[in-house]
């Protein structure tokens, strides 16, 4: 028995020295000269020239950069904003609400916001999307999500007390995001829940003043 535990032990450190030696976790970075999104492997990167190559899907084939110009995607947070989180972005047109795809340890971000426009799909049609690249989050005019204000929480249900966009006064809502301006991002309770798709794709959402909120 001793001798097979042995053997099972051998067997799986060989395994995992060999599966590691074939799998790389891949990062994303961003060329801070064209702000083009990276994904490099440990395999893709050359230490002694300190380069990286990957395929470029924009131009059809593999390109090689130099790491002194990519900046690697972070967990971190930085003027309260996150990858995976939600910022509100001053455009020419106003104040929109956008995904963070990726934060970037140079304070760069890629997002993604509606354009006021619908597409067609399969079964209901969705807002359009197009990404962009902040340049720098700690910016005027980048406003990073909360997790409560004035005494709000995100997942609160609450009463819209004045009518805004599609939601009349009087419409039960949950608050979905909220921003550090004061603003949130509500959706109307009912069969709306049932949409997995995430918070900008759904209809029955719209940006509200927290104090046209009244909790339930």
């Amino acid at each position: 028995m001793k001798s097979l535990t042995i053997a099972m032990l051998l067997s799986l450190t060989v395994t995992n020295t060999y599966a590691n030696a074939f799998f790389s976790k891949i990062n994303h970075y961003i060329n801070t000269n064209n702000g083009a999104i990276v994904e490099l492997s440990e395999f893709d990167i050359n230490q002694t020239n300190q380069t990286g190559t990957y395929f470029s899907y924009a131009e059809g084939k593999k390109l090689t950069v130099n790491l002194s110009d990519l900046s690697m995607s972070t967990r971190n947070e930085i003027n309260g904003v996150k990858g995976g989180g939600m910022v509100l972005v001053q455009f020419a047109n106003g104040q929109k609400p956008c995904d963070v795809y990726y934060l970037f340890e140079n304070a760069m971000a890629q997002i993604a916001c509606n354009t006021g426009k619908m597409v067609k799909n399969i079964g209901v049609d969705r807002p359009q999307r197009a990404t962009y690249i902040l340049k720098n989050v700690e910016q005027a005019g980048i406003i990073a999500e909360v997790k409560s204000l004035n005494g709000i929480n995100k997942k609160d249900y609450a009463t819209l007390t004045t009518k805004v966009g599609v939601l009349n006064a009087g419409t039960k809502v949950r608050v979905e995001v909220i921003f550090g301006n004061g603003e949130a991002l509500v959706q109307k309770m009912g069969l709306n829940f049932l949409d997995t798709s995430d918070i900008l794709a759904k209809y029955n959402v719209e940006k509200v003043n927290l104090s046209d909120l009244q909790l339930n």
